[in-house]
């Protein structure tokens, strides 16, 4: 991957077969959701880490791809110049085109690798990975997982821990399609229950972003009788970039005329219709009503968000849609708003409520346990369908601005996540020895 800077082969000690599927599907979108930062973030990670050699992996059915280097060299260059570098519109043009080739080509190599008949799983592996083992028999391997994509089956971490001697990391975002099947698409539901019993099963390490994630994935082990794997704890960091954005555009400054902003995917999770009814309540009451400002693309509609549109035309002028906006549009509009309203059912995490109060932003939000664990004590905090606590909430926001006091609150840092990330290999390091010789059910 790097050209210089990088050991040579025979002072490999660490081995990362990182999981590159979700990158395929999504390089192309001109900005990361929750999970892409996460997995960019980790990708970043293992390629700067010291002694570590980082093969990009794909799972194609029941088997498992290696992608050739300098694809996977280009494919990382395109992510970091589009995700971590924001890249300018300008410049994505040419980077679409060039990610259309480069995607075909990787493609086309795994349909190649995949279409031998007859043909064992190391048989599929590339031939560099092979070598790589062989010429670094003292490596720890890894297989890691940061985005959900491609568990669809046991044999390629059957393969993986019985042929490569790899241990299996995941980092797991949510129980949301499992927990609660009214609030996902069709079939959602079913797919991350099969996911997750592959993932307990072949899992020598769970990450997770929160608390509440963690007592959700342990439920689920429970209720299905599958292993308990050791489930760790990972706030995810602020990124950079927000904080360099922050920086040049100064602090927190209400505009005179009351804004109030939402931000994310309009889907049924995230409980839109208590925002508009409360603002049909706002407009049928004495004084001006605010606006809000709905930031993010639409996703999808079930029975549970199916009033959205028509309480949304109910609500109108005050309450517009403004589609996606980039980072720095985004924070903008923040930082002159009264607040940010944030009234999910359910969350594995709450990143726009962490970032809003990193800029010292008033936030009000649901009463849920990832948003306690999140705000750290520092939102108002509000029940979930309860439309008239929200429209008394926004017409005090709107009516009093006095300086937020949020001076205690200590947003998660990639550094001091990446740093319990290392902690957390070492002691799978620790014990994974002694239980390599442990089959995948």
């Amino acid at each position: 991957m790097q050209r210089s800077g990088r050991p040579k082969a025979r002072n490999v000690t660490r081995i990362i077969l990182y999981d590159v599927g979700r990158f395929l599907n999504r390089a192309k979108a001109p900005t990361p959701t929750g999970i892409d930062r996460v997995d960019i973030r980790y990708l970043q990670h293992f390629l700067t880490a010291p002694d570590t050699k980082v093969i990009g992996v794909v799972q194609k059915g029941k088997v498992l791809i290696a992608v050739p280097d300098r694809q996977f060299s280009r494919l990382w260059r395109l992510l970091s110049a589009r995700w971590i570098e924001g890249l300018p519109a300008v410049g994505l043009e040419k980077l679409d085109q060039r990610w259309l080739k480069l995607s075909s080509s990787i493609r086309t190599t795994v349909m190649k690798l995949t279409g031998r008949s007859g043909a064992s799983d190391s048989a599929l592996v590339a031939r560099s990975l092979q070598r790589l083992r062989h010429d670094n028999p003292e490596a720890e391997i890894l297989y890691v997982n940061s985005s959900h994509n491609g568990i669809k089956a046991a044999a390629p971490f059957r393969f993986m821990r019985d042929t490569l001697g790899a241990a299996c990391v995941f980092y797991i975002h949510d129980m949301i399609p499992t927990d609660y099947p009214d609030l996902v698409r069709a079939g959602a539901a079913d797919r991350h229950s099969a996911r997750m019993r592959l993932v307990l099963n072949a899992a020598d390490l769970v990450l997770t972003n929160s608390t509440y994630s963690q007592d959700r994935i342990a439920a689920f082990a429970s209720k299905e009788a599958l292993p308990l794997t050791p489930i760790e704890v990972l706030h995810i960091g602020v990124e950079p970039s927000f904080l360099s954005a922050l920086k040049a555009q100064g602090a927190w400054s209400p505009s005179e005329t009351p804004h109030f902003v939402t931000v994310g995917t309009i889907e049924p999770r995230k409980n839109l219709s208590v925002l508009l009814k409360a603002w049909k309540l706002l407009k049928a009451g004495p004084g001006p009503t605010p606006q809000l400002k709905i930031i993010g693309r639409r996703g999808w509609f079930t029975e549970a968000n199916a009033d959205y549109p028509g309480l949304l035309e109910e609500a109108a002028p005050e309450a517009i849609e403004t589609g996606a906006l980039d980072d720095g549009q985004l924070l903008e509009m923040l930082l002159s708003s009264r607040a940010l309203l944030f009234p999910s059912f359910v969350e594995g995490w709450g990143m726009p409520i962490v970032e809003a109060l990193t800029a010292s932003v008033p936030v009000i939000a649901s009463d849920i346990d990832a948003f306690r664990e999140a705000s750290q004590g520092f939102a108002t905090l509000l029940p979930a369908e309860d439309s008239a606590a929200w429209a008394n909430a926004v017409r005090q926001a709107a009516s009093v601005t006095p300086p937020a006091d949020l001076s205690g609150f200590k947003p998660p840092t990639w550094p001091t996540h990446f740093e319990k990330l290392e902690q957390s290999l070492g002691r799978l390091r620790d014990t994974f020895l002694n239980n390599r010789a442990g089959a995948i059910r």
